[in-house]
């Protein structure tokens, strides 16, 4: 029951909405509790057990750090916070990296001649783990540094953990952010149901219209990797990674309108990341909550960690250059493996995630000669010119990042990219080639065209424009012309029905 779907749309929530706001406000949030629980149950049957372990474990956790900090056992505090947090991540890598530790462990091993010792995890992997687990860690850490209180409701931390709109694909919250609010029962306005629904027909339509059409020639060539080369898999890379833009940012538009309609603002994930001009500047606005937790829980505590200060002193003697340069690799490093391996046990995505390490330190290891040159020629520094080079440049790197975290093992990400390096022809623009991928003159059209529409709305919300806004204050006619329109458009040139194959939420999966 993914938020895409009829079932999603048509019969759970619109019954939850009823259901909703015909009770009376204190029983509003028990209703959101328990459809949460109903919808993860469908996706997860009763893999359901460990998000409710996780909540049952950061509940008792909390309380047990709030008491011992009243009685100043300091001990006890962080003793409670570290069996929390192995408890969590325990039941995380166990879950999600279980198995690929123990393949590449028997492989260690079979190097001293010794046989194999590690028996795979079964994999079962329940829906939306790593989501709901860095939250929980998130809420765990909060209440150690006395941000928050400890929630003594074990059913709001269940329904902060579990909220349906969330459970599968984020946003990763904060408990500041939503665990009260989720419980204060706040009934569905007509504004807030029509901008709810607006938004999730903007995503569906990005999803279904392009994500889910751009899916036949991704697979197509990925699938088949050796038989292409050059501009074919270069179109490709550049196609995933529009799918993975337009399927992850539609889905958080299906989540943040179903939270809208309940009156409940979840945090965005996404701004514009296209017309990033740089790549630090990219992964602020791409999957805007994993970065922040990352910045919050791991960046800034390594960085101002005293092993990592003392490092830094060190290097001070050799020059303020070359301190900041290694104080940043030492505070970068673990986010990024992490970042790497938190998207699944694949060596391909450990690549990725190094990949931008090195990107980023490559960023800040340059940026006091590029600010230099900038500063000794304004001209150029401040040019429209300069600026549509950087976001190109941008989207260069990007785009061959997408390309490994796409591949299904390293090994196949470096042999595509080698095949377009060495085989690029721009020919293959032309003679033919692009139209034996799966997809059709009206195919690229199509995709074409709503990609068109998404660049215009985002150019409009780069600006400054709320877009829904002013949508809004149409007149009538032309503000549900344009609601029409969008539905209109998701019937007819949806790709679903014969020649398509449903595809399921990517980020699902991490």
């Amino acid at each position: 029951m993914a938020y895409h779907t009829a079932l999603y749309l048509f019969l759970f929530l619109p019954a939850v909405c009823l259901i909703y706001q015909l009770v009376g406000v204190r029983f509003r949030p028990w209703i959101l509790l328990a459809a949460s629980l109903v919808f993860y149950w469908c996706i997860s049957g009763t893999l359901m057990i460990y998000p409710l372990v996780a909540v049952l474990l950061i509940h008792d956790v909390g309380i047990w750090m709030e008491t011992a900090g009243r009685e100043k056992e300091e001990k006890q505090r962080r003793g409670a916070l570290v069996w929390g947090l192995a408890g969590l991540l325990g039941i995380l890598v166990w879950k999600k990296y279980g198995s690929f530790l123990a393949a590449n462990g028997n492989r260690v091993l079979q190097l001293f001649g010794m046989g194999p010792f590690f028996s795979a995890v079964p994999a079962l992997l329940p829906i939306g783990i790593s989501f709901y687990t860095l939250q929980a860690v998130g809420y765990l850490v909060d209440v150690w540094y006395k941000r928050i209180p400890a929630e003594r409701g074990v059913e709001r931390l269940g329904l902060f953990l579990t909220f349906f709109p969330c459970i599968m694909e984020g946003p990763i919250c904060r408990y500041g952010q939503t665990g009260l609010v989720l419980w204060e029962g706040r009934p569905i306005t007509w504004e807030n149901l029509t901008k709810g629904v607006q938004r999730i027909l903007w995503g569906l339509a990005k999803k279904m219209v392009v994500a889910d059409r751009l899916n036949i020639l991704v697979q197509t060539v990925y699938g088949n990797y050796e038989s292409y080369s050059g501009v074919v898999i270069g179109v490709a890379a550049c196609c995933y990674t529009i799918q993975l833009y337009m399927e992850f940012s539609g889905c958080m538009d299906m989540v943040a309108g179903s939270g809208e309609i309940f009156g409940i603002c979840l945090p965005e994930n996404f701004r514009q990341p296209f017309f990033s001009k740089s790549v630090p500047e990219f992964w602020r606005r791409w999957h805007i909550t994993l970065g922040a937790w990352f910045k919050d829980y791991m960046f800034y505590p390594v960085s101002m960690s005293s092993a990592l200060r003392k490092f830094g002193r060190r290097l001070s003697g050799k020059g303020r250059y070359l301190a900041r340069l290694g104080v940043s690799a030492g505070a970068l490093f673990p986010v990024w493996l992490c970042n790497g391996l938190w998207h699944g046990p694949r060596w391909s995505f450990l690549f990725f995630g190094m990949y931008y390490f090195a990107l980023i330190l490559l960023s800040i290891g340059v940026e006091p000669w590029v600010e230099k040159w900038k500063a000794r020629i304004p001209i150029v520094g401040n040019s429209r010119v300069f600026a549509g080079f950087q976001i190109l440049r941008t989207w260069v790197l990007v785009v061959i990042g997408e390309l490994f975290f796409r591949a299904e093992g390293l090994k196949q990400g470096i042999g595509m990219f080698w095949s377009m390096i060495k085989g690029w022809q721009f020919s293959q623009m032309w003679d033919g080639s692009l139209m034996k991928l799966g997809l059709d003159w009206m195919d690229f059209l199509v995709t074409g065209v709503m990609i068109g529409m998404v660049v215009l709305v985002s150019i409009l919300l780069e600006r400054g424009k709320d877009v829904r806004q002013e949508v809004g204050r149409l007149p009538l006619p032309f503000r549900w012309g344009v609601y029409y329109g969008v539905l209109l458009g998701i019937c007819v040139f949806g790709a679903y029905g014969e020649g398509y194959v449903p595809v399921d939420l990517i980020y699902a999966n991490f």
